[in-house]
């Protein structure tokens, strides 16, 4: 029912948060195996993407950003030479910007007259031959001190420990070719924001090279030293701790020498041997003993492995340390399986052509209530092959519940729930939820071929019986996701451009410049949010938005819907300053 009150005071919080603990209470596997999870979760508001806080919100000025940013003043010469970074200008095109530039400067100012100059391009490239091919080196050391001076330098005192996460991938960068990169990225974690990836060394070559440990080599005698000796960075001395290895099963494998995503013995978390059906490997079983990084090392499960990693000799956890990554394994793995089977699968499985019609035009009309946090709206199952993770991801965890509920018969739309909301308790910092989120996985598995087919119980699928011991060591998935590393992906590949250069000389070059400028990261105050849109309104000034770290509110649908603390929704009308604090006027339901 509608209130037709006004809510003229409201208070925030930076923070996406879902509240799940009141859907749960009621929806444990019952012990003859059936579960109820829909009744509570369809008929409240779990999903709390704008959540209320005890803070109030304090204007800022656009005229004044040094109320609401932390940044050093620069030079136009710098400015330019960020901005030629972060629009990755190439070398001719700025060239011509500072010609023309210099022709309208003062005479006793003046810019380099050359891209090279400006931004400190070298012609001298070290590189090392790495069968098949070649290999440039950064270093792991030179990476975390620029990332020191990047976001604490003049912002957060200096830690004492400086954790980092790595991801190791193949890149295809030619259409026309095999031509591939293989980086080693690195991003400090275990902060409270967000981080940037860097790269740490860059493969080259037709194939993967051939020996994982003499493309490692370099990096672990590195980490070895870092591990031992620290980091001192602006005379404070930091140790170094290695948090984990997010990769994707191929990649995870390649580097500790196990056995494929594809071989009977190749699952990373547990003995469990698979099984050849219909023409494929499928993992039916669930309660096979557990590999421990001491039997890795030992080499137990001889089958399991095709050699020693050098990675071995560094006393990393083999086992604990190299979780199952959500974007790879869920949302590209699961999520995509399920959808691909929903409609291309045999008569069985697939859904009616009608039903798969209804599905998609029940996404497209959603776009337009699709918030901006999102960076990508749904598109129609016509364009499933083309879907990237984060769209998987929005499926499984905000659409999908929503309009499967009429498409699936209520069995598998039961089936569905249990993934969705044990991966959206998995997202959660709340370990008192995390074993009812295994057992929500562990039923989803156990029911995976009632449903899918038992052809269909692939690698992914059992590995989602895994993921407990991952987000009880790690924390929630998205601290071990590959989202920020595949951003990077797409970054590197964006710096080739069509020139003479071979790819490797072109990557030095752009990771050169950028390590030749040293910037600060603009730091986001998080508690003087920014309005805009600034106008008169009955004699107070309103606003068309309001930003905060990590999301936006405003006037406008679709960002004009939160919750609040009672968990009642609240629709805003009005975003208004009274007596320097921002008030939203609005109806609540």
């Amino acid at each position: 029912m509608i209130s037709d009150s006004v809510v003229t005071e409201v208070t925030f919080n930076s923070g996406f948060i879902a509240d799940v603990s009141d859907l749960v209470s009621n929806s444990f596997p019952d012990n003859d195996g059936s579960i109820d999870i829909t009744s509570q979760f369809m008929s409240e508001p779990n999903i709390r993407e704008n959540i209320i806080s005890k803070e109030k919100v304090q204007i800022c000025s656009n005229d004044d950003p040094d109320s609401y940013f932390t940044e050093d003043k620069t030079t136009l010469a710098n400015d330019l030479r960020q901005w030629f970074l972060e629009e990755n200008i190439c070398h001719s095109a700025g060239n011509k910007i500072l010609k023309i530039l210099n022709k309208h400067m003062n005479k006793n100012e003046s810019l380099p007259n050359g891209t090279r100059t400006l931004l400190g391009t070298t012609c001298n490239i070290t590189s090392y031959d790495v069968s098949p091919g070649n290999y440039v080196y950064f270093g792991l050391k030179l990476g975390i001190e620029r990332n020191l001076h990047t976001y604490f330098l003049n912002h957060i005192q200096l830690p004492n420990k400086i954790y980092s996460n790595f991801n190791i991938d193949g890149l295809p960068i030619s259409k026309s070719s095999l031509s591939q990169f293989w980086p080693i990225l690195a991003s400090i974690s275990q902060v409270d924001f967000y981080t940037e990836p860097f790269v740490v060394g860059i493969y080259h070559g037709v194939t993967k090279p051939t020996s994982n440990n003499e493309f490692l080599k370099m990096f672990i005698d590195e980490m070895k030293e870092l591990l031992e000796f620290g980091v001192n960075f602006n005379n404070h001395n930091s140790e170094v701790g290695i948090v984990a290895f997010i990769c994707d099963a191929p990649a995870r494998a390649y580097i500790i020498n196990v056995k494929s995503y594809s071989g009977f013995h190749s699952c990373t978390k547990c003995t469990t041997q698979g099984e050849y059906y219909e023409r494929r490997v499928i993992f039916p079983e669930l309660g096979c003993k557990l590999r421990t990084d001491l039997s890795f090392t030992m080499k137990e499960d001889e089958d399991h492995h095709k050699g020693t990693s050098i990675l071995e000799s560094s006393n990393f956890g083999m086992v604990t340390h190299f979780p199952h990554d959500y974007m790879h394994s869920i949302c590209l793995g699961v999520m995509k399986k399920i959808l691909i089977l929903l409609t291309k699968a045999n008569i069985s499985i697939r859904l009616h052509e009608e039903k798969i019609e209804s599905l998609s035009s029940k996404l497209l009309n959603l776009k337009c209530y699709i918030p901006s946090e999102f960076a990508l709206k749904p598109r129609s199952l016509n364009e499933l092959e083309r879907w990237k993770a984060t769209e998987y991801r929005q499926f499984l965890l905000y659409t999908g519940p929503v309009i499967l509920r009429d498409i699936l018969p209520d069995d598998q739309y039961k089936h569905f729930m249990s993934l969705s909301i044990a991966i959206r308790i998995l997202c959660l910092d709340n370990k008192k939820l995390y074993s009812y989120g295994h057992s929500l996985l562990v039923y989803f598995v156990e029911h995976f071929e009632v449903f899918y087919g038992r052809e269909n119980i692939s690698y992914n699928v059992h590995g989602l019986i895994h993921l407990l011991s991952d987000v009880e060591k790690f924390g929630p998935l998205d601290n071990f996701s590959a989202f920020k590393y595949e951003n990077a992906l797409y970054n590197l590949e964006c710096k080739l451009r069509q020139t003479h250069k071979p790819p490797l000389q072109q990557i030095h070059d752009r990771i050169h410049e950028s390590y030749s400028h040293k910037r600060d990261e603009t730091v986001f105050n998080t508690s003087n949010p920014i309005v805009d849109n600034i106008t008169v309104r009955d004699g107070h000034p309103t606003f068309k938005n309001i930003h905060f770290a990590d999301f936006m509110l405003s006037i406008d649908c679709p960002n004009n819907i939160c919750i609040l603390d009672d968990k009642s929704i609240f629709e805003i009308i009005r975003i208004k300053k009274t007596d320097d604090e921002i008030f939203l006027d609005g109806k609540q339901y």
